[in-house]
C-alpha cells in the first residue's frame, strides 16, 4: 500500500518524538500493553490481562507468552521496566511521552511475564496510559540505535525512513496478532508512506494515482471531491477532534469570569464553522459530543454579540487588555 499522510515524524526514537497513530507510519512499528477496540473498550495488546491492587495504588499486568520484538527478542517484564525507566528518563523521553506514565514512579519485575506498575497516587487510569499511543515498547538491546533503526514490537517492521520524503514499512513475518478466523496479521506485505504537507499535492498524489490512499483532504475539497469522484473513489468521514479556546483562569486577565464572558460573546463560530471548515464538521457546545458518556446535555455557548462583548469589556474598563496566545 502506497499512502500520503499530511503529517511526518521528527526522528525515530519513539521514546523522545510523538507518533500520532493517527497520522504517523512509524505508529505500526508497535503495540502497547493494552489496545482499543472499534467500539472504545480496553482490550488485551502485549499484556494478556492486568489488575490493580485495592488501593489503585500498583497494577499488575501478565505478559502474552511469545510475543516477538522486530529483532527476535522476546517481550518480557525486564523489557517493560527498561521501557518505562527510558520513557521517564527526561534526558530522553519527550513531555507527552513521560506526561502519559506521570503517575507511575516504578515498573517491578515479579517474574519473567509479570509486571508491577507502582503509581504516586491511587490512579484508575494506568490501562489507558500504557497503550501503543502513546507509551511504545522498544527492544532494550536496539536502545542505542534506535534513532537509525528502531526495532518495536508491532505488525510492521522498519525498513527505511527519509523525513518529508518516504517511509518504508516490512510485514512482520512473526508478529502475534491473528483476525477473527485466525488468519496471521497483516495482511499487507509492506507499507510507504510518501507524506506531503500540502492538501492539494497530497489530492493530485491520489488522483493522479501516485498513492492509492490519503489520511484527509483540505475542507474546501470535500464536497468537490465527493461529487466528482464518488463513482472511482471511496471516503471516510471520521472524527477529528474538536477545535476549541482554553482561558487560563488561574492567572492573567482571565482570571476575570467577565472577561471570559467577553471572549465567548466576541467569537464568531458560525462564521468559522463555514469559512474555515466548509460545512464539513459540527457545531459543538462544549468539547464532548452527542454519544459521549461525558456530554452534558443542555449545555449553550454564549450567542455571537460582538455589541455585548464591548460593553462588558468597558464596564471592567478592560480595553486593549494585552492577551497571549
Amino acid at each position: 500500500l502506497e499512502f500520503s499522510s499530511r503529517g511526518d515524524i521528527a526522528g525515530l526514537d519513539a521514546h523522545k518524538h510523538n507518533v500520532n497513530h493517527a497520522i504517523n507510519a512509524t505508529a505500526v512499528l508497535y503495540t502497547g500493553l493494552t489496545d482499543l477496540d472499534l467500539q472504545g473498550k480496553i482490550i488485551p495488546g502485549l499484556a494478556e490481562s492486568w489488575e490493580p491492587s485495592k488501593d489503585l495504588k500498583s497494577w499488575v499486568f501478565r505478559l502474552r507468552k511469545g510475543a516477538l520484538f522486530h529483532n527476535g527478542r522476546e517481550i518480557d517484564a525486564e523489557a517493560v521496566r527498561l521501557n518505562i525507566e527510558r520513557i521517564k528518563d527526561p534526558k530522553i523521553g519527550g513531555n507527552w511521552e513521560r506526561g502519559a506514565i506521570a503517575s507511575i514512579t516504578k515498573a517491578e519485575v515479579i517474574d519473567r511475564y509479570t509486571v508491577r506498575l507502582h503509581t504516586r497516587e491511587p490512579d484508575a487510569s494506568v490501562p489507558t496510559a500504557v497503550m501503543h499511543y502513546p507509551t511504545r515498547m522498544i527492544a532494550p538491546d536496539a536502545f542505542d540505535k534506535v534513532a537509525e533503526h528502531p526495532v518495536g514490537t508491532g505488525p510492521f517492521k522498519f525498513v527505511s525512513w527519509t523525513r518529508w520524503n518516504e517511509t518504508r514499512l516490512a510485514r512482520f513475518e512473526n508478529y502475534w496478532e491473528t483476525d477473527a478466523e485466525g488468519h496471521s496479521l497483516p495482511y499487507l506485505d509492506e507499507l510507504i508512506n510518501k507524506p506531503k504537507r500540502e492538501d492539494s499535492v497530497r489530492l493530485t498524489a491520489l488522483l493522479t494515482g501516485q498513492v492509492g490512499l490519503i489520511s484527509n483532504m483540505a475542507q474546501a475539497d470535500v464536497a468537490r471531491f465527493k461529487k466528482d469522484h464518488s463513482d472511482k473513489y471511496d471516503t471516510w468521514t471520521w472524527h477529528y477532534g474538536g477545535r476549541f479556546l482554553v482561558c487560563n483562569f488561574r492567572r492573567g486577565p482571565f482570571q476575570d469570569k467577565e472577561l471570559r464572558k467577553a471572549a465567548a460573546h466576541a467569537i464568531n463560530r458560525e462564521a468559522i464553522h463555514y469559512t474555515v471548515y466548509y460545512d464539513q464538521g459540527a457545531m459543538a457546545d462544549q468539547p464532548y459530543p452527542e454519544g459521549n458518556p461525558w456530554h452534558m446535555e443542555g449545555i449553550k455557548v454564549p450567542e455571537y454579540d460582538p455589541e455585548r462583548a464591548k460593553s462588558i469589556l468597558k464596564k471592567a474598563r478592560a480595553v486593549g487588555t494585552e492577551l497571549k496566545l
